[in-house]
């Protein structure tokens, strides 16, 4: 069993993440003028990266079971019983940390993936030390995450953000755990540099996910002032009609709907929360955005 805490995040990354294609959604475009912005927030997963499961740290029932003990098996000479439900046991302290949080008055709580992890390995194994949880968590939590959802850039993203970079101050508001900007950093490489680290707003850092509108005025607070007093001179732009839209118009920011692949559009057209809501334009591609934006061709 290993214990080595320092992880090849690359490797990792490079052997467990294929190209993938949008999947179209059939949703119209709806391109206004939006030349009055000159701050973009994005959130990331089925936004500026391809999401197979639509979301981060999606937690399925165990068919990929096999799947995650042969990688953790391979990476981490770690052998996970097969009768251990893994997903279960996750799933499980994801809730009892969410029930914790609501009763101190969370509304939208968020775990930190590497916590709970912990815990779990010392379900699974009931001699090991705290060391070895603390090596072995973060690896074992990336690799799980690796094997439900397979990632990759959205077609263009990286070539919009070179487009935006030195015109508009950027930054993430995004449900992430502690591999979400790791995994940026790898696929975007330089172009990564163009987010403000005050403007990435990481779910996992705040113990709280969206739609928390507080992780938006988090956002807004930290671009100063003269955002708070014009919210609509900040554009966020994400997949999620609850999530994304409501949340982010409902400080006033201007939104934009990225209706570019069927897996990760949530429309909840179902949802009364969303239906009295509007996006201010809605894109198919990072083309398209780039054209409102009036950066494009």
């Amino acid at each position: 069993m290993s214990t080595v805490s320092s992880v090849d995040y690359g490797r990792h990354f490079c052997r467990y993440c294929s190209p993938l294609e949008p999947e179209p959604t059939g949703v119209p475009a709806l391109l206004p003028d939006l030349n009055t912005i000159d701050a973009v927030l994005f959130d990331v997963y089925g936004t500026l990266v391809i999401s197979s499961s639509g979301d981060v740290g999606t937690i399925m029932e165990d068919s990929a079971g096999d799947t995650f003990r042969s990688m953790v098996l391979r990476e981490m000479d770690l052998l996970i019983p097969e009768d251990v439900p893994v997903d279960g046991l996750v799933k499980e302290e994801i809730l009892k940390d969410h029930r914790q949080k609501k009763a101190g008055g969370t509304h939208h709580p968020e775990v930190e993936i590497r916590s709970i992890w912990k815990r779990v390995l010392r379900k699974i194994f009931a001699d090991i030390s705290s060391a070895q949880v603390s090596a072995l968590a973060e690896e074992v939590a990336l690799l799980h995450e690796l094997s439900r959802n397979r990632v990759w850039p959205m077609p263009g993203s990286r070539e919009l953000l070179e487009l935006l970079r030195g015109r508009f101050r950027i930054g993430v508001v995004s449900n992430a755990q502690f591999y979400t900007p790791l995994m940026m950093k790898h696929f975007f490489g330089d172009s990564f540099s163009v987010f403000e680290d005050k403007l990435c707003i990481w779910s996992y850092c705040e113990d709280m996910a969206k739609p928390d509108p507080a992780l938006f005025k988090k956002a807004l607070a930290n671009l100063g002032g003269k955002y708070l007093a014009h919210p609509s001179r900040v554009l966020y732009v994400g997949n999620d009609m609850l999530n994304d839209i409501a949340a982010a118009s409902s400080l006033g920011m201007r939104t934009l709907l990225f209706a570019g692949d069927r897996r990760s559009l949530r429309m909840r057209n179902s949802d009364p929360r969303v239906s009295h809501i509007q996006p201010d334009g809605i894109v198919k591609d990072f083309d398209q955005m780039a054209k409102i934006l009036g950066i494009g061709e």
